[in-house]
């Protein structure tokens, strides 16, 4: 079973066989291009609904807090995380990556805990294929 997926607005073919692929350092390299606009997408998804919570008007008061406050700044913090996993994911360290997957893998989860909508769908699909892309790339080169 192979995906094709075009990406022509950055000079991109990527051919993946989902099962038992060999993944020489060109296709390492298209892959890794394909995860930082993957998670640059994702952040831009949650700098403008971290915006939209901020400005919407509504206020929130619980004890004093505003929540929609709250929870903006959280959403601008994880774009803040996906930009910086964006830049550091093509790095060839221990640690990046499993903390790039953890990333990931708390935003698909936390995709399922309030109302699922448009924009939930939208995230968990946009994880789902970071996460099963990410995976590939890291996997080592093999012949069966």
């Amino acid at each position: 079973m192979y995906i094709l997926w075009d990406m022509r607005a950055f000079g991109l073919i990527v051919h993946l066989r989902l099962y038992n692929c060999i993944i020489d350092e060109e296709m390492r390299k298209k892959l890794n291009t394909i995860l930082q606009v993957l998670l640059l997408i994702n952040a831009l998804i949650w700098f403008v609904s971290g915006g939209i919570t901020l400005f919407s008007g509504r206020q929130y008061i619980l004890s004093g807090i505003n929540l929609y406050l709250i929870l903006s700044v959280l959403m601008f913090l994880n774009a803040f995380c996906l930009v910086l996993a964006a830049k550091f994911i093509t790095k060839k360290s221990k640690i990046i990556f499993p903390l790039v997957v953890l990333l990931v893998l708390i935003n698909f989860i936390l995709s399922f805990t309030d109302q699922l909508g448009l924009m939930d769908f939208l995230v968990i699909g946009l994880n789902s294929i970071t996460l099963i892309l990410l995976f590939k790339s890291r996997m080592k080169p093999t012949l069966f």
